[in-house]
């Protein structure tokens, strides 16, 4: 935040130009941020004014605008084309279901990246690959393994209207108590 002032001697010949370039990182916390970057000339050779002042500033600005990801959950039982459900679901002991996890730059601009991470029930073990296909664009969307009860995802550069979907084909483990009930959130 603030500003910072970068400052230099240039020697140049007649008619030579030079080009500076400067990259900033935009902080994470910039919302709806307008940045001006402003340049001057202040002498010419030997300290001298420069005779025609008025050419020896130019500016430049942007707006930041951040990155808006959501993300949301369902699931099924099985690991067919059964409708996807927040409900809750009864599943019996060994058989199969589904988690759905979808992460989607909801922004109105701007490309973004997210990482997410989905801590499976005790109860549910992977059985199957775990899928992540990316929707509305061509960007990145990919996964790690299953990996101390967690699978994690990732998607770069997912434009507004993109994103992600992870499935996760699990099993129901031995259940002690009847009517257990397990939480995936």
């Amino acid at each position: 935040a603030g500003q910072t002032q970068v400052s230099g001697p240039v020697s140049l010949a007649g008619g030579v130009s030079c080009v500076i370039t400067l990259t900033a990182v935009v902080g994470t916390t910039s919302v709806d941020t307008n940045v001006v970057n402003t340049v001057t000339l202040a002498t010419v050779a030997g300290g001298t004014a420069e005779p025609d002042a008025s050419s020896n500033i130019a500016t430049v600005a942007a707006t930041i605008t951040p990155v808006n990801f959501t993300i949301g959950k369902m699931q099924q039982i099985g690991n067919g084309t059964a409708d996807l459900s927040t409900d809750i679901l009864y599943v019996t002991r060994a058989n199969t279901m589904t988690y759905q996890v979808t992460v989607t730059n909801s922004s109105a601009s701007g490309t973004g990246t997210a990482t997410f991470t989905d801590t499976l029930p005790t109860l549910m073990t992977p059985v199957y690959t775990i899928s992540f296909t990316a929707t509305g664009g061509s960007f990145s969307c990919y996964g790690g393994t299953f990996t101390g009860g967690r699978v994690r995802g990732t998607v770069t550069a997912v434009p507004p209207g993109g994103g992600c979907v992870m499935k996760i084909v699990v099993r129901a483990g031995a259940i002690t108590t009847p009517q257990t009930t397990v939480t995936n959130t």
